[in-house]
């Protein structure tokens, strides 16, 4: 996989690691550490991170094709590694922070991880990192700690987490709550319009989290179901030039407020870019919510209702 990141700039290239990297990713992993975990850790713990450790720690998942790193100009500046159904490593230079490097790179983990079974995804993220997984669709789950140091005395603390929003095609028994909850908030008072069984065949198609129709939704520790975004090919009849759209996303009432809307949202946009997609529209009465998650204002239909773009770029 190829990204060129600007005509000016070299080209960003992600790909799968071999055993040969390893002392390339020790490096960037250093110096993600001890550059960007200084907010969350004390110069004692930052010190003891890598006492004792060597590139060998890589050499399991390396062997098996478990790594996958994001490189320019021969210099590793990010990689992702995986374990069944986890995201076990995700790491960017401080240079490349904040440059959706790290978006991309747990997209295509999260893809790699899905292939390992069924299920949401878990990961252990750093304390620092913690915010960065809570806005793509993780939510915290427990803190835990791990040793470090030559002694193995110094304890790191971290937070085991878990993910929330997650493809319908990997909890499909969620399909006709989510065509019930579509329904209600979209379809009940709309004369002629989809009932809750058209909901439910349009869902059943939404099979393969590599092509559209895609369906997230969002599930708490317990499994109930909080919310829903689609991804489809069009969502207005008039304007079928634009393509594709997001589309009914709804929380339900009794949780808003808490993030969940946003990180559906986050949650589509980072499939939508793993899937090469350089934009995506949709239509909104509320356009301040998605405002501030980037949209720009793509047309203004009337008074109370505009469409509005993501550019994925």
């Amino acid at each position: 996989m190829r990204i060129v990141a600007g005509s000016s700039s070299p080209e960003l290239t992600l790909r799968q690691a071999s055993a040969a990297d390893a002392p390339a990713l020790f490096d960037a992993h250093q110096n993600s550490v001890l550059s960007l975990a200084g907010t969350a850790y004390a110069a004692p713990q930052l010190q003891a991170w890598f006492e004792g450790r060597s590139p060998a720690i890589y050499e399991p998942a390396l062997s098996e094709g478990r790594i996958w790193l994001a490189e320019r100009a021969g210099r590793v500046l990010g990689f992702v590694g995986i374990e069944p159904l986890e995201v076990s490593l995700l790491f960017v230079r401080p240079e490349a922070a904040g440059s959706g490097l790290g978006s991309r790179l747990l997209a295509l983990g999260m893809a790699q991880a899905r292939r390992t079974g069924a299920g949401p995804l878990k990961l252990v993220a750093t304390l620092n990192s913690q915010a960065f997984y809570e806005r793509h669709g993780f939510a915290p789950v427990e803190r835990c700690e791990t040793l470090r140091g030559s002694a193995q005395s110094t304890r790191i603390e971290l937070v085991r987490m878990r993910q929330q929003v997650l493809h319908l095609c990997q909890q499909p028994q969620h399909g006709d709550a989510v065509a019930r909850m579509i329904y209600q908030e979209f379809w009940r008072d709309v004369p002629n319009g989809m009932s809750e069984a058209d909901l439910q065949a349009h869902l059943r198609t939404a099979t393969d989290p590599d092509r559209l129709p895609l369906c997230l939704i969002a599930i708490d520790a317990d499994g109930q179901l909080l919310g829903t975004v689609n991804l489809i090919d069009n969502d207005d009849s008039q304007r079928t030039h634009l393509w594709p759209w997001l589309a009914a996303m709804v929380v339900l009432e009794s949780q808003r407020g808490r993030g969940i809307g946003s990180a559906l949202v986050r949650s589509l946009l980072l499939e939508a870019r793993r899937l090469g997609l350089p934009r995506l529209y949709f239509g909104t009465d509320g356009p301040g919510f998605y405002t501030r998650l980037g949209a720009q204002l793509h047309e203004q239909v009337s008074e109370t209702f505009c469409v509005m773009r993501f550019e994925l770029g």
